[in-house]
């Protein structure tokens, strides 16, 4: 299998704010370049296809949803009989349904905006799981072959070669069900496999590296290379 067909780099996600679609939108880049993909519909668009590309911050009108507690809240204490002064009672009450009210607040976040034919969308990006969202998109729609080629130098991050997580979940699961029953056996053997299981993962992650960089070298050299450059 050629390196290209292993090449994938996700780069982030967002929510349509405007456009002919709702729900989350995936960014990623691939050999043929940027593709926003809208999972509601499960079809996107590929860099060439989009026109007016932009990422920056924008004030918009975001719905924030009212706190369910406070509602509850206002509910009971507007019912509650123990207390007296019912004056009181009335403007607790309508404070902390105040509290739960759902609202329109104003907020500057950063949006895609672009043009699928005679479609817009803006989209607003998910920062706070992909703070590099924007400069990566930035980059990757703006000058693809630079960000092909930043994006080889961390191949590690989308490489095919590396263990899932699945993987690893089931590897330290193991690690420390051994660990258990050694402790309860011979203490001392429950140290010696504590620091071999944390090599044994050291060694992986070498070893992906070095191959990872070798592939690399290799694949800079080919002929599949120069042709990707000329797709972006």
């Amino acid at each position: 299998m050629s390196f290209m067909n292993n090449y994938y780099v996700y780069i982030g996600t967002g929510d349509v704010n405007e456009g002919r679609v709702s729900g989350k939108v995936v960014f990623s880049f691939d050999d043929k370049g940027l593709f926003i993909k809208f999972n509601e519909i499960n079809k996107g668009y590929n860099y060439k296809k989009i026109k007016r590309f932009t990422v920056k911050k924008k004030i918009i009108d975001k719905y924030v949803k009212g706190s369910a507690y406070a509602k509850f809240a206002a509910y009971m204490v507007a019912i509650n009989k123990d207390q007296k002064d019912v004056g009181r009672r009335i403007a607790t009450s309508q404070r902390l349904a105040e509290s739960g009210r759902d609202k329109i607040e104003q907020v500057e976040t950063s949006i895609v905006e672009f043009y699928a034919g005679s479609d817009f969308y803006s989209i607003i990006l998910n920062e706070s799981d992909y703070p590099d969202i924007r400069k990566n998109l930035n980059l990757a729609c703006n000058n693809p072959k630079s960000f092909f080629n930043k994006s080889l130098e961390n191949y590690g991050t989308f490489s095919t070669l590396k263990k899932g997580s699945k993987f690893w979940w089931k590897y330290w699961l193991s690690v420390w069900g051994a660990i258990i029953v050694m402790g309860s056996i011979e203490p001392s053997l429950a140290s010696i496999i504590l620091i071999l299981s944390v090599i044994y993962p050291l060694r992986q992650k070498i070893k992906a590296s070095s191959k990872s960089e070798s592939i690399i070298e290799s694949f800079k050299k080919s002929k599949e290379y120069n042709k990707a450059l000329k797709n972006f």
